[in-house]
């Protein structure tokens, strides 16, 4: 996943909700990629992050919004609702 829009905020927001539905559909499939890709490239983020400090820190907050977003922090996972 990669964002051509410059506001992480913005994108991580809509990725977020695409990636709620998508959970809220299928919660298994989406949770068994998601959380291991999502984790995957913020544990190589963080290790880039000596190198190049922007590309990592933005990598590192889009990254975080997301896995945020879809485990539930800040609203309630609505997929364990069902």
């Amino acid at each position: 996943m990669q964002s051509s829009i410059l506001e992480v905020a913005v994108s991580g927001s809509i990725l977020g909700c695409m990636v709620k539905c998508a959970a809220n559909i299928r919660p298994q499939r989406t949770l068994e990629f998601l959380v291991p890709h999502l984790s995957g490239r913020l544990h190589s983020a963080l290790e880039e992050r000596v190198d190049a400090q922007r590309k990592a820190d933005v990598e590192v907050q889009f990254c975080s919004l997301l896995l945020g977003e879809l485990v539930g922090f800040g609203s309630p996972p609505t997929f364990f609702l069902h």
